[in-house]
């Protein structure tokens, strides 16, 4: 396991926590995607979650990572130590008044990670609230297990029993800010009952 950040504190809250908030993306990046989602996909129906890179084509999925990979040059210069980048990127979106909350989970599994760590960036290009499909996160839960997971290797969705609810930490963050956190931390996010996309 190597440095992954450029600040110190960065990289200590990301090593305690699991994640980090950054101030990601420049005005001109953010208008960029807000103007490229709102040509591209803001009139596709949508039900529960969309993901774009499940519903389109490989064209036009290349022209997705593309242009999020180009938004996130800048922040990932700032804030992250030069190191190998992956550079996918989809569209998620939570649909407005049908959607549910989706329980605590990890992502897959994309490297060994006995031997490197990988940060996944979630950046909302419009404010989050939890009324809008806001996430939660199990702070530190990163370090609870060494498992694989993968599609054909999934983990349980956990739903918190009452008691354990206060070990849960909302993220409500704005537009251009990033959530950036381990593959194997715990997180989830609230229904949006709100009347717009997230």
């Amino acid at each position: 396991m190597g440095k992954l950040f450029k600040e110190k504190d960065h990289q200590d809250k990301f090593d305690r926590d699991g994640y980090v908030i950054l101030d990601f993306l420049r005005s001109e990046d953010l208008d960029n995607l807000q103007a490229y989602y709102s040509q591209h996909f803001a009139d596709i129906p949508k039900v529960e979650i969309y993901e774009s890179s499940r519903e389109n084509d490989p064209e036009a999925n290349l022209d997705v990572q593309r242009t999020i990979s180009g938004a996130f040059e800048y922040g990932y210069g700032k804030f992250f130590e030069p190191g190998n980048i992956f550079f996918g990127g989809t569209f998620m979106v939570k649909a407005p008044k049908n959607s549910n909350t989706l329980p605590l989970h990890q992502d897959w599994s994309i490297i060994d990670e006995d031997n490197f760590d990988t940060v996944f960036i979630w950046c909302p290009i419009v404010p989050i609230r939890n009324t809008n499909g806001g996430l939660f996160l199990l702070p530190s839960s990163h370090k609870l297990f060494n498992n694989y997971r993968s599609g054909s290797l999934p983990t349980p969705r956990v739903k918190l029993p009452g008691f354990m609810k206060s070990l849960v930490k909302d993220v409500e963050i704005e537009a251009g800010q990033c959530v950036a956190y381990s593959t194997s931390l715990f997180h989830g996010s609230y229904p949006n009952v709100d009347d717009e996309d997230r």
